[in-house]
């Protein structure tokens, strides 16, 4: 009798965590597609804005003429980032993200470096209205490497908030 109560109670949790996890899984059947915006969106950060400071910071170009409104749509743009990391999006729940679990766990500190970012952005706009170059170039660093505190660089990069990519 012992038996067939032990074969019941395991059928019965195996049961229950199938259900708990396709309960689970079903909750955010969207996180995918989320993780999948959130990708291009944070990609378009850089087509979108960030590439257009590399030639003033290489020095390679002394026209700042459009970095006030790239700076401004950048900083509009950053504000946006934390929406793109709602629970149920992470690695747990979709492998494929190099978003790491600490954008969750630690979700005040990803909030703060995003919130950093942001400032250095509307910083950048306010410098490159005055026309100094040296004083645009400096900001594009500082918005730059605001910006690597999350991912630390490049596509292949990792970071505090991203893993490498293989």
């Amino acid at each position: 009798m012992s038996r067939l109560k032990v074969l019941c109670a395991s059928v019965l949790v195996v049961s229950f965590a199938g259900t708990a996890s396709f309960s689970l899984a079903q909750s955010n059947p969207d996180a995918a597609k989320i993780v999948k915006e959130r990708q291009e969106f944070m990609g378009s950060l850089w087509g979108s804005y960030m590439k257009s400071f590399v030639p003033i910071a290489k020095g390679e170009s002394t026209d700042i003429s459009q970095v006030p409104a790239k700076a401004a749509g950048l900083a509009v743009a950053a504000k946006k980032i934390p929406s793109y990391f709602p629970a149920g999006t992470g690695p747990d729940a979709v492998p494929a993200t190099r978003a790491r679990p600490e954008i969750w766990t630690d979700h005040a500190a990803f909030a703060k470096l995003v919130e950093d970012f942001a400032k250095e952005a509307e910083k950048l706009e306010a410098v490159a209205k005055t026309g100094n170059l040296d004083a645009t170039k400096a900001q594009v660093g500082a918005t730059f490497q605001a910006c690597l505190t999350c991912h630390g660089g490049p596509e292949k990069s990792g970071g505090k908030f991203r893993t490498e990519k293989s």
